[in-house]
């Protein structure tokens, strides 16, 4: 087998619980099931075979016990802390340590071993940290500093680190919101000059000096010509 796909670390693997449906009396499971997990196993052996260096990041987004199924030795070496991230934020935006006291004892409690896990704000799935806290910077310090005082290996969405305030709907991407107002009074934002990208507009506005590049995350395409393989789920 062959996974092109995870040439570079991390590899995020994305809603890692839905993998494989299975039915049973007429029912079905659609999450965690085994045979997603034996699926895992046998992408991980293989990756290690043929890319040590790869590291793989699980998307399970669930509590505790759940995510701690998927962040094991045999299936992903990391997986994102769900828990601690809604922590954080609803601790920061609401001026009330108890959820972020709760996340930090839940977590605790769960993972004897805190390095598998990998602490974030938000994902491409929710809206952003500062929008969440309306755009007050002194909220957003706050949230990152608690962030990067986590254990493991923390994570920031691409656009956090300057402040972008988007989120469902997706109106901080090339893409025409799909509301009529412009860009720029949905989200307080500049909007971008004829041709010229969201993002570029928003670094501007927040580092004039910034090159076009700044901020943006890095991609290195996965080598062509080695068709991908057929997996199976044998564990």
């Amino acid at each position: 087998c062959r996974f092109n796909a995870c040439a570079y670390a991390p590899c995020r693997l994305d809603a890692v619980r839905h993998l494989i449906e299975t039915e049973h009396d007429g029912a079905v499971d659609m999450t965690d099931t085994p045979a997603t997990h034996a699926l895992l196993r046998r992408i991980h052996r293989e990756l290690v075979k043929q890319r040590p260096e790869v590291l793989l990041v699980a998307e399970a987004w669930s509590n505790n016990d759940v995510i701690a199924q998927y962040a094991s030795p045999e299936e992903t070496q990391l997986a994102f802390a769900f828990p601690t991230a809604a922590g954080i934020v609803d601790a920061v935006r609401d001026d009330d340590r108890a959820p972020f006291v709760e996340a930090v004892d839940g977590s605790t409690a769960t993972f004897p071993d805190p390095s598998v896990l990998a602490p974030f704000l938000t994902n491409h799935d929710q809206v952003r940290a500062m929008r969440d806290f309306g755009g007050e910077v002194d909220k957003a310090k706050l949230a990152a500093a608690a962030l990067f005082a986590m254990p493991g290996t923390p994570f920031v969405y691409y656009g956090e680190e300057i402040g972008m305030q988007g989120g469902e709907p997706k109106s901080d991407e090339n893409d025409p919101p799909a509301a009529d107002r412009p860009v720029s009074e949905v989200e307080g934002n500049p909007p971008p000059k004829p041709g010229e990208p969201r993002d570029a507009a928003v670094r501007a506005a927040n580092d004039p000096s910034a090159p076009p590049s700044a901020g943006v995350t890095g991609v290195v395409q996965a080598p062509r010509g080695k068709p991908d393989g057929e997996v199976d789920t044998k564990a």
